[in-house]
This record gives structure tokens, C-alpha cells and sequence, in this order.
């Protein structure tokens, strides 16, 4: 489209009930108001789902979406981002994955897809620039995602393709079940591959030949260098490239909040010396790799080569590594590695996963879980019997038909006090690591809008208003807006976290750098934005469109019925404390956690009785179509 630079202005709308694709042109004045990739995903949806929308029915819409930096010489511009309502929660799902498809989506001339109705037989969308067809995929049906991702490029004659792709868990609906690219990287969390497979859609394949026009190459350039410079010259950086996301390992347990056997335990440094970063580094990493743009190439593959766990794949991050190994007291490295390429080739989120087994074990080990469901005795840290279920899950066969509902459900199955075992809020577990003894973290993951999360938000990294005064500081960075745009008078780094958090996401960036190196600051965002594409916000446009972003997602539950008791902790992480462990005692006190929660909704705008954003603020977001669907 012309007239656009960064973002190419073009959105695809695929219908599979008429089995047609039409290029559209974006809405200029939504963009700006939620910058693109999560942002306007989540504007798409809230304006095109109704809150009775069956997950996995055909009039849910399936976004993919990428932002105006995406694709570009940014750093770590390797993002892109899938929304749909969750069939795992019943409530706003995306996920968030890197690699190179998306990058190759937007050189390819486009920003967001946009999909609705089921098709008669299984296919598969081809986005060769702008041709675009669907191919038939039932031969396709029932291959894993490496096989699916190698077929298709061999059937284009092209092994360069890039390739988005559900796996057999996909196809079975299993509520997690998530989307696959480039083999290794994965669109996990919230079940949007469930809802890709309720749509016989097996895959997206993407040719992008034509670029990302820049508006100031000069400006665009000097931007990239500068924080790219940031990234290389950070003292943790050597660390974070050679141990990526793992580094987390043994920080969180010597911080004693490993949420070892589903939250039975607080401390277990031989799991991190046996299962940790290093560990992994020594033992079974073959290379480095990195998704595109990215100057720290902080994933690697892996190679076992003997025994009964051999196997080879990439990644994995620490996640992975704790929902196969320390939620489920298993302190085997191999096995770890097999379930998490099984994972990737059966199209598994790996913390959904992982949670619903150690949810069975705990219900097992507790008497709570009826023998005539399982297949056999679950026992904690038997390396053969958690790679079986993960295989189990994903086929829906056996005890995996089970799991395959998740956590949550499985709890409401057994009934007789199990839902209480279980460690959810909204339906999601968020980071293993335990939030039991640090009351922001507890209330940025319970307040997060696709269910109790991690990555919606990073309050942990900013313990007090102290440090966080600080970071916003250098946020503004000199503007004449001042420190009060980001954390107000009385700072609240929930909410600047979380907000700070829709940005990024949305521009097409990836959030590790900017979590554990935290060179990454809204200056960076807004400069790489105004020179990418001559849209010129201040800096507190754009944290105001953030904030707009995490509001629409807010509105988008509310709808469906979530209220203030929604935004609690877990009930067992407020009766039962961390039993051992440097934070042994800990745990969440319900009088204070109301009393944070009620200065969280004054701070975010929302009545402290319904948890809905106010009248006031939304007006103040531009979201009057919001204010009528919840107050009149």
C-alpha cells in the first residue's frame, strides 16, 4: 500500500467457510492507537469475537500479527504474535513466538492474517508476496511439525519457506496444543494451535521477497546501532548468549521459589546443578543459534546421542526445562531434552504440559485422583513414565485424553477439594517460579489478562518503588513529560511493567533482552518507531497505547464475565506457605494482597468492585465503543 513504511498497511482476511483470502488495507487510526502485532491483534478481536463465542468454533477469529519493526534490521525484531479467545481459559488468549516467520510474513507484505470459519477438509494457507491460496493439507493430516514443515517445502520446491504449523496435538484439539515455526519455535501458550486444528488449518507457508520500507534509513540505522550497541557493551551479556533463558535456573533457586513438585518445595540446587544451564551447555549443546536480528543468538541445539532419551532439537528454554524436570521432580536431563522435542513435534505447549501432569501426580499422591483414570501408579520423577504422558497428551490417548483438558479441568474432574490443589489463576498457571513470597510479582501474574502470567509484565524485576523510580528515569530519558507519565506520583511498577510490556510486544521486538539485560527502554522503541515508519509519537503516546492495549485485553474478559475475584492468587498459595528453602514461611497474606490490589485498580483506572475499567479511563483511552458494550 502506499503511503506506509514499517508497517506495509496490508492485512489479510481469510475466510475458510467460502475458502477465500482478500488483501485489505489497515485502519491508519487503529494502528497508531495499538502500534500493530499484540496491539491491534487484540483490537480485532475485541471487536470481532462475541463473549459466546465457542473457542473451538468457526466464528472465533485467529490473528497473526506482526509489528512495524518486525522483519527489520532492529535487533531481536524477530516477534510476532497469536490471538484468538482461548480454548484452554475461556477468556483472551495470544501468544508470542521468534524465529523467522514472522520476519518473513512481514517481508512478504504483511502485517497481520486474520482467519474465521472451519474448512470442509484439511489445508494449508501459501503466501507466496501477495498470491495467496489454500492447498489442500489432508495428506498433510496426522504428520508431526518437522514432517509437516519438510513436506510442505518440499511440495513448493522451495526448502527456504518458512513454515507455521500445527502438530498432531493441534488436529486433536488438545486445549494447549500450540503453533509451531521453524521447527523449534513455539506460539505456546493459550491452545491458539487447538484452535488452528478446529479450523482443519494445518499450517500457513510464507515466500517474503519484498521488504520493509523504511521512512528515515539514517535515523532507522543510527537507532539500531545504538541499541544494539546497549546490548553487546551489557555486562551480562556473554551470559545470556551462552545460557540464554536458562541463566534463570539457579537464580530463582537460590532465591528458594523453584516451585519444585508442583509447589512442594522451595529449594533443590542438585536439579540446577544435574538439569541447569551449564549442565546443558557441556553435555549436550552442539551449536548456537538465533532467531532473526538477534545480536545475542541465545538458543542453541541440542544433540542426545545415546541411551534411552536420545533425541535432538532446539532450544530449550527455562520453562521447559522446569516444567518437564523441577515441577515434575525429575532430575534427568535426557529426559527433559526427549519431552521437549516430543513436545515441539506433537505441537505441546511445554508449561501447559508439564503443569497437567504434575497436577495428576499431586492429585495422585494425595489420594484425589480416581485409579480408574490413570494407567498406572504416578510417581514423582520417573523419567519414563513423563516422557509416555507427554506422547500420551499430545495422541489423546490412555490418561492423555485426561490431560489433554488441562490443569484446571482435570482438578474439576476429580472434585472433593481438588480444584484447591490445583495452582491457576483464570485458568493459566504462570512462571514455575513461585510467587508466593513477593507480593508484586503475585499480583502482576494474577492480574495479567490471558490468565496468571509471566510475560505480560515483569514487576519482579523492579522490587521496589526505589529501583523502579529509577529505571523509569532513564526511560524518560530527559523528555519534558517527566517521570509521573510512567509511574505517577506514587510509583506503582505493576502497571508501568505491564504496560511497558503491551508495547513491546506489539512492536515486533522480543522481551528476553529487555528482561534480563534491561537495555531496552521506551526511548529505543519510539525512536526505531518514528524513524521505521514517520509516525512521531511522545513517549507518552506511546506508553499511553500500551496502556490502551492492556485495557482492550481487560475489556475483552470483562465481557465474558471476569471480575475482581478473578484477580486472586491461587487459594493454596494463601493458606500454604513455601515449606523449606531461603523463603520458607512465605507466603500471601489475603488482607494485604486486597489492600495492593485495590491501590492497583486506582492506579489502572478500574472499580475496585467490578474490576472493570472505568468509564473515565476508557474515555480517556479513546475506547467509547468499550464503554457502551460494558455499561449499557
Amino acid at each position: 500500500m502506499s503511503g506506509w513504511s514499517g508497517w506495509s498497511g496490508n492485512q489479510l482476511e481469510v475466510d475458510l467457510d467460502r475458502e477465500k483470502a482478500v488483501v485489505k488495507e489497515m485502519d491508519r487510526s487503529l494502528v497508531e492507537g495499538f502500534i500493530g502485532g499484540a496491539g491491534y491483534n487484540a483490537k480485532i478481536l475485541y471487536d470481532r469475537v462475541d463473549p459466546n463465542t465457542d473457542p473451538l468454533g468457526p466464528d472465533n477469529v485467529l490473528c497473526f500479527g506482526n509489528g512495524p519493526l518486525s522483519g527489520t534490521p532492529a535487533p531481536s525484531s524477530s516477534r510476532y504474535t497469536v490471538t484468538s479467545k482461548s480454548p484452554v481459559t475461556g477468556i483472551f488468549g495470544d501468544s508470542n513466538s521468534g524465529g523467522h516467520w514472522g520476519p518473513e510474513l512481514h517481508n512478504a507484505g504483511f502485517d497481520h492474517v486474520f482467519i474465521r470459519g472451519r474448512a470442509d477438509k484439511p489445508v494449508y494457507l501459501w503466501i507466496d508476496d501477495h498470491d495467496v491460496e489454500l492447498r489442500d493439507a489432508s495428506e498433510l493430516w496426522g504428520l508431526d511439525t518437522w514432517e509437516t514443515t519438510e513436506a510442505i517445502q518440499e511440495d513448493l520446491g522451495d526448502p527456504s519457506v518458512r513454515v507455521a504449523c500445527i502438530g498432531p496435538a493441534g488436529e486433536n484439539l488438545v486445549k494447549f496444543a500450540c503453533v509451531i515455526s521453524d521447527m523449534h519455535r513455539a506460539a505456546g501458550r493459550t491452545g491458539m494451535g487447538a484452535v488452528m486444528g478446529s479450523k482443519n488449518l494445518k499450517a500457513i507457508a510464507v515466500r517474503g521477497t519484498k521488504g520493509v520500507e523504511i521512512a528515515k534509513p539514517r535515523e532507522f540505522m543510527d537507532a539500531c546501532n545504538e541499541l544494539e550497541e546497549a546490548i553487546l557493551n551489557h555486562p551480562n551479556y556473554e551470559t545470556v548468549s551462552e545460557l540464554g533463558t536458562t541463566i534463570l535456573q539457579r537464580i530463582i533457586d537460590d532465591a528458594g521459589v523453584g516451585g519444585y513438585r508442583h509447589y512442594q518445595d522451595g529449594q533443590w540446587p542438585e536439579w540446577v546443578e544435574e538439569c541447569g544451564g551449564q549442565a546443558l551447555l557441556e553435555n549436550y549443546v552442539v551449536r548456537h543459534k538465533g532467531c532473526y536480528g538477534c545480536p545475542a543468538s541465545c538458543s542453541r541445539y541440542y544433540h542426545v546421542k545415546e541411551g534411552p532419551y536420545q533425541t535432538r532439537g532446539g532450544g530449550p528454554e527455562y520453562e521447559n526445562v522446569a516444567a518437564f524436570g523441577a515441577e515434575l521432580g525429575n532430575i534427568n536431563l535426557e529426559s527433559i531434552l526427549k519431552c521437549n522435542t516430543l513436545s515441539n513435534k506433537l505441537g505441546l505447549d511445554t508449561m501447559h504440559t508439564g503443569h497437567a501432569i504434575a497436577v495428576a501426580m499431586h492429585l495422585y499422591q494425595e489420594d484425589m485422583l480416581p485409579e480408574r483414570m490413570v494407567d498406572g501408579e504416578l510417581e514423582w520423577g520417573n523419567p519414563e513414565l513423563i516422557v509416555d504422558l507427554v506422547r500420551k497428551t499430545g495422541l489423546r490417548d490412555g490418561f492423555g485424553d485426561k490431560l489433554a483438558l488441562g490443569a484446571k479441568k482435570l482438578g474439576e474432574i476429580c472434585g472433593n477439594g481438588a480444584q484447591e490443589l490445583v495452582v491457576e489463576t483464570k485458568g493459566m498457571r504462570g512462571s514455575l517460579a513461585d510467587i508466593r513470597s513477593h507480593l508484586p510479582w503475585a499480583l502482576n501474574q494474577c492480574t495479567a489478562t490471558r490468565g496468571m502470567d509471566h510475560l505480560k509484565g515483569l514487576s519482579v524485576a523492579y522490587p521496589d518503588s526505589e529501583v523502579a523510580l529509577e529505571a523509569a528515569d532513564m526511560e524518560v530519558s530527559g523528555e519534558p513529560e517527566g517521570v509521573e507519565v510512567f509511574l505517577g506520583k506514587n510509583p506503582f511498577h505493576v502497571v508501568w511493567s505491564q504496560n511497558r510490556h503491551a508495547i513491546v510486544d506489539s512492536t515486533g521486538l522480543c522481551k528476553y533482552e529487555g528482561i534480563v539485560m534491561n537495555p531496552q527502554r521506551l526511548k529505543n522503541f519510539r525512536d526505531l518507531i518514528e524513524a521505521a515508519t514517520n509516525w512521531e509519537p511522545s513517549l507518552k503516546e506511546l506508553y499511553r497505547a500500551g496502556e490502551r492495549i492492556y485495557n482492550i485485553e481487560r475489556a475483552f474478559n470483562n465481557r465474558i464475565g471476569i471480575t475482581r475475584e478473578n484477580d486472586y492468587p491461587p487459594k493454596r498459595f494463601m493458606k500454604e506457605p513455601i515449606p523449606n528453602g531461603p523463603a520458607e514461611g512465605a507466603k500471601i497474606d489475603q488482607k494485604e494482597y486486597t489492600k495492593t490490589l485495590n491501590k492497583y485498580y486506582k492506579h489502572r483506572g478500574w472499580d475496585k468492585k467490578t474490576g472493570k475499567p472505568t468509564k473515565q479511563k476508557l474515555k480517556q483511552l479513546g475506547l467509547n465503543q468499550v464503554i457502551k458494550d460494558l455499561y449499557n
